[in-house]
């Protein structure tokens, strides 16, 4: 029975894809979970793939009763050094090789400002959206650790909070006959956000593509995607061909011309709580990625 002055906070992780051929795993190990400063009594240690948790699949990091309430930030300490069953590194990317390549930043702490209302006697369902192509950068120098999370000051940047009963699916089919690209990705973004010229060339640091996107996905072999937990609202989607070089890395080609094969228009989909929206495109061309 719930004690009528606590509710249930239940945060469930999930995943959007990475742009690298090469990533086979990502393993990340959280060793605290706080709410307002304060560390949440009955977290355990959890280590996940990243990888497995992609097109809408879940794991539960928490599920456990706190004092009722609004909370304002949500911070998450990650173990670098060992994961939950003891091994080492915490956390690191796995390579089509097998190597591992160990995970770090300037700071083991991911603070995320949201109100999380957790309701007496009732289970408050969020669900953590790590975007890991925002989250994890490539390293050219050193063959033996090729990859790092991004800095403190993006890192934040490549997770979100959502309400699990208040957010939407966009997905269909994007058939393409015409470019014999390597990999499609779409991107969602939200209307009249999206501006081509500063989307498609790298931005901060890390240089990322397509850095506002709000969600994005894998086109899979069939032509098929799905772009989960979306908040409600209005949105644009727009579709990337990218070429696989020698070593692995998907490099953007040029952003596909579509038209539409069915009644919603991609540039202008409604997304509402706990629906989904259905964008079926053709590809007519590819735009070639200006130099910057």
């Amino acid at each position: 029975t719930i004690n009528m002055v606590e509710g249930t906070l239940n945060i469930e992780v999930t995943d959007a894809p990475v742009d690298d051929a090469q990533v086979k795993g990502v393993l990340v190990t959280v060793g605290g979970l706080e709410l307002d400063d304060r560390p949440v009594a009955g977290f355990k240690t959890t280590t996940f793939d990243l990888l497995d948790l992609r097109n809408g699949r879940i794991r539960t990091l928490i599920d456990s009763r706190i004092t009722a309430g609004t909370y304002h930030k949500l911070t998450l300490v990650l173990d670098f050094d060992t994961e939950a069953n003891g091994n080492t590194p915490g956390c690191y990317v796995l390579d089509a090789d097998g190597r591992k390549h160990p995970l770090r930043s300037d700071t083991n702490r991911i603070g995320l400002s949201m109100a999380l209302d957790i309701t007496a006697g009732q289970s408050s369902v969020f669900i953590l959206d790590f975007d890991l192509r925002k989250c994890i950068k490539r390293q050219e120098n050193d063959p033996g650790d090729s990859y790092d999370f991004v800095p403190e000051a993006e890192l934040a940047e490549g997770l979100r909070i959502i309400r699990g009963n208040q957010s939407g699916v966009i997905k269909g089919n994007c058939t393409d006959v015409v470019t014999n690209s390597d990999r499609i990705v779409v991107y969602a973004y939200r209307k009249g956000t999206y501006m081509r010229d500063s989307e498609v060339h790298g931005s901060g640091e890390s240089q990322l593509e397509f850095s506002n996107a709000e969600n994005s996905s894998v086109v899979d072999t069939a032509g098929n995607y799905m772009i989960p937990f979306l908040t409600p609202g209005e949105y644009e989607i727009h579709f990337c061909s990218y070429r696989e070089t020698d070593g692995g890395i998907m490099n953007p080609d040029g952003t596909l011309l579509i038209d539409a094969a069915g009644a919603v228009n991609p540039g202008g989909v409604p997304v509402g709580a706990s629906q989904s929206t259905t964008v079926n495109v053709t590809v007519t061309g590819l735009l070639p990625i200006p130099a910057p």
